[in-house]
């Protein structure tokens, strides 16, 4: 469970509760919800491709990849829903990726999809990562606030910046492993528009 805010276009920062089930690099399921509990959208991510769907306004959009969001939306950002998943498991570095450089304190690597990015460490823990957006501006993560979820040490709290301004943060209040999920989770209502 994690509380999500979002930058909207006038710039000022929406909060939506959420939660998301994983089953790590499978599927994943996210439920965002507004003010008194109403849901705001749905996300279902799983290797064919990804939906999400708006209740309210009774709309959807799907995708492929594990870039997940909406292209023309600044609202909706385009994340990497895996980078997003593995915060929750601590894991805050590409998978398998090559270091190209160490210089000053950053690390440059190279991700096993060839995409360039650095990060810098202070105390062995992740402090930031950074790499190149959609439009070539450089996307900074912020890690900060690490604490222990059920024996994982994870940052609380989570910024994604651009231009050196939030356009997404994650602060995680719960974190439940190896629960059990039942078939609904994996299933979700589209709308007919």
């Amino acid at each position: 469970k994690f509380l999500l805010s979002l930058a909207t276009n006038d710039g000022k920062m929406q909060e939506l509760d959420a939660v998301l089930f994983s089953v790590p690099g499978k599927r994943y399921r996210m439920e965002l919800t507004g003010p008194m509990g109403v849901g705001v959208a749905s996300l279902l991510w799983t290797e064919e491709g990804w939906t999400i769907t708006f209740p309210t306004e009774k709309l959807y959009m799907s995708g492929n990849g594990y870039m997940v969001g909406l292209l023309s939306e600044r609202s909706l950002p385009l994340v990497n829903i895996h980078q997003i998943a593995n915060i929750f498991d601590g894991i805050l570095l590409p998978e398998k990726f090559e270091v190209v450089e160490e210089r000053d304190g950053v690390t440059y690597g190279r991700e096993s999809s060839g995409l360039l990015f650095s990060f810098a460490k202070e105390n062995e823990k992740v402090k930031w990562l950074a790499r190149n957006g959609r439009d070539g501006k450089q996307e900074t993560l912020l890690f900060n606030e690490f604490r222990t979820f059920e024996g994982v040490e994870t940052p609380a709290e989570i910024a994604f910046q651009k231009d050196g301004k939030d356009f997404l943060k994650i602060r995680i209040k719960k974190v439940a492993r190896k629960k059990p999920f039942s078939l609904g989770t994996w299933r979700l209502k589209v709308p007919q528009s």
